[in-house]
């Protein structure tokens, strides 16, 4: 049960880390003229 729960927060922050990194370069896109 520990386990799984480490590994499902893993794959959260990569989740996040991978969203927020494409929201980043779509801001860029828009205003980065």
């Amino acid at each position: 049960m520990d386990d799984e729960y480490c590994l499902f927060t893993i794959l959260l922050l990569f989740i996040i880390l991978f969203c927020s990194d494409v929201t980043s370069q779509e801001v860029q896109k828009v205003y980065g003229k």
